[in-house]
């Protein structure tokens, strides 16, 4: 019985979520109410919040999946460098972002008040660090990073800069740069921890 029980506890979860996630999309997430959800998902209203504390946790829950589809386990061809490989990775996130713009922007401007989106994001910053910190191994592993390169040291730098470089995209609103950016900033820090110099920036054409 407490397997049938659990197994309708996570249709119902789905079904909400899935609600959720398509009402937002159609009508913008401030636009839907919880009494909508929960028609479009066939369950009593107050079985939303048996299920989520408040409708932004269903923001929470949709970047955890997103980030995870983003790290998952790469393809067969791996990426020649270690830039290559960590732009894979951003590519597979920012393309997951851009596919749902509504849900990236609500969940982007409710984070600095919304604590479940902020523990998703915590766990998240974790999973894509380990994710770099193997591909630094990996780089290590290959020869191409010298074996005294300190993997979690680079993972965390190159974390901070795709965080970073995504939030600057965020603000300003100039996105179509952002793999360029990403790019011309691995790059720099896989020349540093090769023991290289660093790549001669390109000349800004004139105006």
């Amino acid at each position: 019985m407490t397997g049938i029980r659990d197994s309708k506890k996570r249709n119902v979860f789905e079904a909400l979520y899935e609600a959720s996630i398509s009402l937002f999309e159609a009508k913008g997430y401030d636009s839907v109410t919880v009494t909508e959800i929960t028609r479009a998902a066939g369950v009593a209203k107050g079985t939303f919040f048996n299920h989520f504390p408040a409708k932004a946790d269903i923001l929470a829950e949709w970047y955890r999946r997103l980030v995870a589809a983003a790290i998952a386990p790469p393809e067969a061809a791996q990426a020649p460098t270690l830039t290559a490989a960590a732009l894979k990775t951003c590519r597979r996130t920012i393309s997951l972002c851009e596919a749902t713009p509504e849900l990236w922007k609500a969940t982007t401007r409710l984070s600095p008040t919304t604590p479940a989106i902020q523990i998703v994001e915590a766990q998240s910053d974790d999973a894509v660090r380990n994710a770099f910190e193997g591909l630094v191994d990996r780089a290590k592993a290959n020869g191409d990073l010298p074996d005294e390169t300190d993997s979690p040291a680079i993972a965390d730098l190159m974390l901070t800069l795709f965080t970073g470089t995504v939030r600057q995209c965020v603000v300003t609103g100039q996105r179509e740069h952002i793999l360029r950016d990403l790019e011309i900033r691995f790059r720099a820090i896989e020349h540093l921890a090769a023991g290289a110099r660093l790549p001669r920036a390109a000349s800004k054409p004139k105006k």
